[in-house]
């Protein structure tokens, strides 16, 4: 499949492509892109719309990322009203030429398609899938969804070399200091467990490629915990 963009709507000079969905692209976070395109006035779409929002609710933890894909606008259902009546929260992009449309169908809405997350098109259908229907869809999505949690290697970015060191003075005081570096500038996470492996405490997110966390197991009441630490 190949990337396009759109002008998110209501505001036209943002836009959104399939690109920024592709893992290969952003640096390994792979999604599983649901379009769903509709026309605002249509009752069949207008029926469906609080249906794919909780879909995507539902989902969306799981590496679902949903893009509404809309036309038909008048001034008494523009864009805002219509996610405000239909309590819909993703993207929508305005398709009011029909353009990205014309590239998955020439027929009518609602119609529903699935990318994986190598942007492979894996469903393309009309019509509900509001129960029912939408039993095909949903194994669809599923199953494209439990690829995400196996991808292999080489799909994924692991650093070379995280740089994490012991901490000192040693793990059996009660407060403990951690020092870590990165190979690149990212977001990361260290959490550190009791001897029961009971995660006691994640630090906040930080951005640096040196850094230093210290840990106070006082605090936690774990003044002789054996600690154990991971990121």
């Amino acid at each position: 499949m190949s990337d396009f963009s759109g002008s998110l709507c209501p505001d036209g000079n943002l836009s959104i492509s399939l690109n920024d969905f592709n893992g290969i692209e952003n640096g390994g976070n792979h999604h599983v892109i649901w379009l769903v395109f509709f026309n605002s006035t249509s009752r069949s779409c207008q029926l469906e719309a609080s249906y794919t929002q909780s879909i995507t609710e539902q989902f969306t933890n799981a590496g679902l990322a949903t893009i509404g894909v809309g036309n038909g606008w008048r001034e008494t259902v523009e864009c805002y009203n219509w996610k405000q009546s239909y309590g819909v929260k993703y993207p929508i992009i305005d398709d009011s030429q029909s353009d990205i449309r014309n590239m998955f169908t020439r027929g009518t809405v609602p119609h529903h398609v699935l990318i994986n997350h190598r942007m492979e098109v894996i469903y393309t259908a009309r019509g509900y899938i509001m129960p029912p229907f939408g039993n095909d869809f949903l194994a669809v999505l599923n199953s494209a969804l439990s690829e995400l949690t196996t991808l292999s290697l080489d799909e994924i970015i692991v650093p070379d070399n995280p740089g994490i060191q012991k901490c000192y003075p040693n793990p059996f005081n009660p407060a403990v200091t951690v020092n870590f570096a990165l190979q690149d500038e990212e977001f990361t996470q260290i959490s550190v467990y009791n001897i029961w492996v009971k995660k006691s405490i994640i630090s906040p997110q930080l951005h640096f490629r040196l850094d230093i966390m210290i840990y106070d197991g006082m605090q936690l009441n774990f003044q002789r915990a054996f600690i154990l630490y991971s990121w």
